[in-house]
């Protein structure tokens, strides 16, 4: 078993302090008296929601209106997968054209045209 070298160990420490500009730190040095140091007050925190809200790239719109999660499929999601509610579309959702459905082709066949223009 290879044994620790304690002294090169303590040699790249000296010389990090060093390079670094700080003072060496020896155990039986008696302890600095603390600086005065006036209570700062602490800022409130934010919600666990609006922290959660904050961190999401994605905008408001494709967000859960409960709990400000992202929405998986966008504006297509029904349900939010974090807290189950069902999302509320305020967007219609993106038109379906009729020229690429089945029904239009069926259209088509029955008035036997070719859907040329």
């Amino acid at each position: 078993m290879s044994e620790v070298p304690h002294d090169l160990i303590r040699r790249i420490q000296i010389s990090t302090r060093n390079v670094a500009g700080l003072s060496g730190y020896d155990p039986g040095d008696p302890p600095r008296p603390a600086l005065p140091c006036p209570p700062l007050p602490c800022p409130p925190l934010p919600s666990l929601s609006a922290t959660i809200a904050s961190l999401e790239p994605s905008p408001p719109y494709l967000r859960c209106s409960h709990c400000k999660r992202r929405l998986l499929r966008g504006l297509q999601s029904f349900i939010c997968v974090y807290c189950g509610n069902p999302h509320q579309n305020d967007v219609p959702p993106d038109p379906i054209f009729f020229n690429s459905t089945i029904g239009y082709q069926w259209l088509l066949q029955s008035l036997q045209l070719d859907g040329s223009v």
